[in-house]
């Protein structure tokens, strides 16, 4: 595979790994803040369970693909060294 081609689905799944450790951070800031200290509420709020199923979601994407842009970068590094030491 060319290096540029590996460069270019690098930046691809890179930039979706971080769109959603953000949507995530996200989510989890709305959860911090809205704590409520009053104990007149229900054990689980069915709000904070569909923010859950939602985390739980993209964390199921999230992670493989922070594998896969780590197994590109690898790539192209290995196939940027194998250039540089191949025959000109």
């Amino acid at each position: 595979m060319e290096l540029t081609t590996l460069i270019a689905i690098w930046a691809v799944v890179t930039t979706i790994v971080v769109v959603l450790a953000y949507v995530r951070m996200t989510m989890g800031l709305h959860d911090i803040l809205d704590i409520h200290l009053s104990g007149n509420q229900p054990a689980v709020d069915a709000h904070d369970a569909k923010i859950s199923k939602r985390v739980q979601t993209i964390d199921r994407i999230g992670i493989p693909l922070t594998v896969v842009s780590a197994a590109l970068a690898l790539s192209i590094f290995v196939v940027w060294a194998m250039e540089q030491a191949g025959p000109n």
